[in-house]
C-alpha cells in the first residue's frame, strides 16, 4: 500500500517504490496498468520528492511517445500520463502544452488498446484544462480538434477511430468549445456510420449519446430521426444476416438506452421498433448467454413500456 506513507524515512521509502516501480515498464499490458495506477498513489504524496518524481516519469512518457517503436512503450507512456493527470494535477498542468505536442501518435496507432489508452489520458489532461482558467485553453482546444480533422483526413481505419475518440473526449471535458462546432461535428460523425470496419462503425453508434447530451435540442430536431433509423437498422441487418457481432449488438441497445434518457418523450415514435428489437434480441440464446448487459437490457424494455404506456394514456385523455 503506497498511501499514508510516515516517518522520518518518507523520500527514502519513496525512492524505493518508485523505482522499483519503474522496473515494471514496459511489461505486459495488465502489469503495465496495475503499475500505472500504482505511479498514480505514489504522486499523491506531495512534497519535493512528488515534484521531481512526476516530472521525471512524465518526461520519460513523452520521450517514449516521440521516439520509441516499442509498442509496450507507447502504451505505458498513455498509461502513465493518464495517472499522473488524475493525482497530480498541479504539477502536471505545466506539461500540457508538451503533451499535446506528442500524444497523437498514439490515436494513430494500430494497437486499439494503445488508442483507448490515449482517450483515457487525453480525458484526464482535458478534466485539468476545464477546471482552470487560462488564456492558452482555447488554443489547446483547437489544437486538439485539429488533431481529430487530421486524423481523418489520413483516412486509415487506425486514425479515423482515434479522432473519432478525440471528438467524444472534446465533447465531455471542453466545455462549450464545441458548441459552435456541433452541428459540423455530427455531419463529420455519421459519414462513418456505415465504414467498411466494424470498430469504425460501432465507435460511430458510442458517440451518437454523446452528440445527443451536448446540445439535446438540436439533437433531438435534426439528428434523433437518422440516428435512431441507423441503429434499429444495425439490429434489424442481425436479425435478418446475422451481420453484427454480440459487442455490436450489445452496444447498439446501450446507445439506445442513454439517448432514450436525453431525448425522453421524443423517442415515442420508436418505442414499437426498439421494443421489437429488444424482443428479438432476448430471443437469442447466444445472446442472452454471451450478453452481461442483459440486465440493462431488461431494464430498458421496462422503461420503454412504461413510456410507452405513459404516452397511450396520454393520448387516450386528450382525445
Amino acid at each position: 500500500k503506497l498511501i499514508g506513507i510516515e516517518g522520518e524515512e518518507n523520500t527514502t521509502q519513496e525512492t524505493r517504490f518508485a523505482n522499483y516501480l519503474r522496473q515494471l515498464f514496459p511489461a505486459d499490458v495488465k502489469t503495465m496498468t496495475v503499475a500505472a495506477r500504482a505511479l498514480g498513489k505514489l504522486a499523491q504524496q506531495g512534497g519535493t520528492f512528488t515534484t521531481e518524481f512526476v516530472e521525471f516519469e512524465l518526461k520519460r512518457a513523452i520521450e517514449w511517445l516521440t521516439g520509441d517503436r516499442q509498442e509496450a512503450r507507447r502504451h505505458a507512456s498513455v498509461l502513465v500520463i493518464a495517472e499522473l493527470a488524475r493525482h497530480a494535477d498541479v504539477i502536471v498542468y505545466p506539461h500540457v502544452t508538451s503533451i499535446l505536442e506528442h500524444i497523437w501518435v498514439a490515436f494513430k496507432d494500430p494497437n486499439q488498446n494503445i488508442r483507448g489508452a490515449a482517450a483515457d489520458a487525453l480525458s484526464a489532461v482535458l478534466v485539468i484544462v476545464d477546471d482552470r482558467e487560462s488564456p492558452k485553453k482555447a488554443g489547446w482546444y483547437s489544437r486538439i480538434y485539429e488533431e481529430a480533422q487530421r486524423g481523418l483526413r489520413i483516412a486509415s481505419t487506425e486514425s479515423i477511430h482515434g479522432s473519432l475518440l478525440i471528438y467524444r473526449e472534446l465533447l465531455l471535458h471542453a466545455g462549450m468549445f464545441m458548441n459552435e462546432l456541433y452541428m459540423l461535428t455530427c455531419e463529420t460523425v455519421f459519414q462513418y456510420k456505415d465504414h467498411r470496419d466494424g470498430l469504425v462503425r460501432r465507435a460511430v453508434i458510442s458517440l451518437i449519446p454523446d452528440l445527443a447530451a451536448y446540445k439535446s435540442i438540436v439533437f433531438a430536431s435534426t439528428y434523433l430521426d437518422r440516428s435512431m433509423l441507423h441503429i434499429l437498422s444495425q439490429l434489424r441487418k442481425d436479425k435478418e444476416r446475422s451481420l453484427m457481432k454480440e459487442k455490436d449488438r450489445s452496444n447498439a441497445f446501450f446507445a439506445i438506452g442513454k439517448v432514450a434518457l436525453v431525448a425522453g418523450a421524443n423517442m415515442g415514435e420508436y418505442l414499437d421498433d426498439i421494443l421489437i428489437c429488444i424482443k428479438d434480441g432476448l430471443k437469442s440464446k447466444r445472446f442472452v448467454r454471451q450478453n452481461t448487459h442483459i440486465a440493462n437490457l431488461l431494464r430498458l424494455s421496462q422503461l420503454l413500456r412504461f413510456w410507452k404506456w405513459t404516452n397511450d394514456s396520454i393520448t387516450c385523455d386528450v382525445h
